[in-house]
């Protein structure tokens, strides 16, 4: 049968087969299409029991078709559909770059006769030919989630899949870089719209971006119906954690926002509309980012120093700005939308503590002679 939960705007399918109960997501909003998700299924589950018994629930899968399968099934519907792709070319040894092709594990191999010291190997080998840590330990990861995917379809996977976490080594914790007030004046004056409508664009998202904190796709999905400019307010959806706040506009922010609505493309409902009326602006920060170098935002000093200023970075200085005005975390978390006081824990240093503040009180008052000790 299909249902739909209360949290998901998606349908989901639930049957059982041989006292066995399958269910999940279909990724389908439109009940017909999702009636073929099931359909579609049903069918898998029912030719895998037969070849599980044909071939004495021993069955076999290589690499390459369990990585394809996954691929179709799950990959592909993910949001970070075209990384996986390219992280399974790499993976299965079929990925060109300077037209050599980057070594991989081999996908024609039976997947439960591959050798952890195999994977290993690999590895080993991303790190020491310059891949980052993250990168590789991605690389393990999509490994990971082929083995569970073909394990829960009936194929046969390697007995010390579970011990892969344990090649994984821990990712260094980058800097998080916050730009300065002089680099955000000048980043902003540098992007100064010019009667240019591309520029003005960027010019407007990153405002939004260094007085709302969000993160870059919440702002370009932003829609007019989730905007009220006459008191000044706005409902930014979450996709990444999956809440809704609204927050309230800076006095720029607003003027930007306003200026837009004048101007805005009536057959649009976003407020950063594509290249498509329909659809809302991409991931587009290739001009943000050439802004930031032309400004020496991102000069070889400073990167070696703090870090490297991304898109992102406009999100930490947000959150920056607010915690050395003496912002509590706690609404910095709620502001930003974290879900755990971990996430916004990477600004406690930024705090200046009472203790000091304190300290420093008493320590003037005795340099202008207003205290005995």
């Amino acid at each position: 049968m299909l249902y739909q939960r209360p949290s998901s705007p998606f349908w989901w399918y639930c049957f059982d087969v041989d006292k066995r109960r399958y269910r999940g997501s279909t990724k389908e909003t439109n009940k017909r299409k999702a009636e073929g998700v099931e359909a579609r299924i049903r069918t898998e589950v029912a030719d895998q029991k037969m070849a599980n018994k044909l071939n004495g629930f021993t069955c076999e899968i290589t690499l390459e078709d369990a990585g394809k399968l996954w691929f179709q099934t799950e990959g592909r519907v993910q949001r970070s559909s075209k990384d996986n792709e390219s992280r399974l070319r790499k993976l299965l040894g079929k990925m060109v770059v300077d037209n050599a092709v980057v070594p991989g594990l081999d996908g024609s191999q039976h997947l439960h006769t591959l050798r952890q010291r195999d994977v290993q190997a690999l590895y080993d080998s991303r790190i020491t030919s310059g891949n980052a840590v993250g990168t590789a330990n991605r690389e393990l990861s999509l490994f990971q989630a082929i083995c569970s995917f073909a394990a829960k379809r009936g194929f046969m996977v390697p007995s010390w899949r579970d011990r892969i976490k344990d090649i994984k080594t821990r990712e260094p914790k980058g800097k998080t870089r916050y730009l300065l007030p002089e680099e955000e004046a000048a980043l902003l004056n540098e992007l100064e719209p010019r009667d240019d409508p591309r520029r003005a664009a960027q010019y407007d998202i990153v405002v939004c971006l260094l007085d709302t904190g969000a993160r870059y796709n919440e702002i370009a999905s932003l829609t007019w119906d989730a905007v009220d400019l006459s008191i000044g307010t706005f409902v930014l959806h979450r996709s990444k954690v999956k809440n809704a706040t609204t927050l309230t506009m800076s006095e720029r922010m607003r003027r930007c926002l306003a200026a837009r609505y004048e101007s805005r493309d009536r057959r649009s409902p976003y407020v950063f509309p594509g290249d498509v009326p329909s659809k809302h602006r991409t991931h587009a920060t290739k001009g943000i980012m050439q802004a930031m170098e032309r400004v020496g935002i991102n000069s070889p000093p400073k990167v070696i120093r703090e870090g490297k200023a991304t898109v992102h970075t406009l999100r930490d200085t947000f959150a920056s700005k607010l915690v050395k005005a003496g912002v509590s975390l706690y609404i910095v978390q709620e502001i930003l939308g974290h879900s755990t006081p971990a996430m916004t824990q990477k600004y406690a240093h930024l705090e200046t503590s009472d203790a000091s503040k304190a300290a420093v009180a008493v320590l003037d008052k005795l340099n202008k002679g207003e205290l005995n000790v």
